[in-house]
């Protein structure tokens, strides 16, 4: 195979890369087997939260790792406190998607994992809370890869929940994420198809038509491609959405460094 077709990666094949073998298969879990996690897989994970980006490098997160059954009752009767009000209050299109995943403002994962990690932020520091998240997006897949499972809970009204870990007001609770293995029957939740949340230069203009060029299709051969989707109501064929072929290539087609080809 020629070197730059070992490059792009089919968009139907079966994923290849650990990374996105992670990612896929990770899942939200809300019910913990009362199998003991290894601390030492919690701090493996937390040493690689901490390789994330951070603005001006400030690395604003802290880490709260709570195994103390006493301390996790008083975190949950804090969580729940506020949860009430929250659920008394809540607009009714949320209260109905609450009912329909069975949430309420009851947070029993908050005493039943083995492992609680509470992930704060340093409003002092430019970019706190969008760095903070970046760090939690590569602890959860960490835990994946350890085969341990969370949910990230954010806490209502967390500045009233921030005093029982005795943190200092300049940081921020972002969430509490309980760890341990699960033992929830609930499956993923579905993902939008990844074509439809990327677009080629403009708005609305999806990258893989751009690739469909190259391989020869034409306006009414865009299937399994998806079809072009309207702007501002009008309808763009493959000639309307070409930029100019130096700029596309057959099969150079990169966006944020990510090879794409249809």
């Amino acid at each position: 195979m020629h070197s730059l077709e070992r490059r792009f990666v089919s968009l139907t094949s079966p994923p290849s890369s650990i990374v996105i073998e992670l990612a896929t298969r990770r899942r939200t879990t809300r019910v913990f087997a009362k199998t003991p996690a290894a601390l030492d897989d919690v701090i493996y994970c937390i040493k690689v939260a901490v390789q994330a980006p951070s603005g001006a490098n400030r690395q604003p997160w802290r880490f709260v790792l709570v195994d103390d059954l006493k301390t996790k009752e008083r975190i949950r009767v804090a969580c729940e406190e506020q949860e009430k009000r929250h659920h008394a209050n809540v607009e009714a299109n949320l209260k109905q998607w609450f009912n329909s995943k069975n949430i309420t403002w009851q947070k029993p994962f908050l005493t039943e994992s083995p492992i609680l990690l509470a992930v704060f932020s340093s409003q002092k520091m430019p970019y706190a809370t969008e760095s903070t998240w970046l760090a939690i997006g590569y602890m959860i897949l960490a835990l994946e890869e350890r085969s341990l499972s969370t949910v990230t809970y954010t806490p209502s009204y967390p500045e009233n929940v921030r005093s029982v870990f005795n943190a200092p007001d300049e940081y921020k609770l972002e969430a509490i994420l309980p760890i341990g293995y699960s033992s929830d029957s609930k499956p993923k939740e579905p993902r939008r198809p990844f074509q439809s949340s990327v677009y080629k230069n403009l708005w609305n203009v999806e990258a893989w038509l751009m690739g469909a060029r190259g391989h020869g299709l034409k306006d009414g051969d865009l299937s399994p491609w998806l079809s072009v989707r309207p702007v501002h109501h009008r309808q763009f064929t493959l000639d309307q959405v070409q930029i100019t072929s130096s700029q596309v290539g057959d099969l150079n087609l990169q966006l944020g460094g990510l090879p794409i080809r249809g």
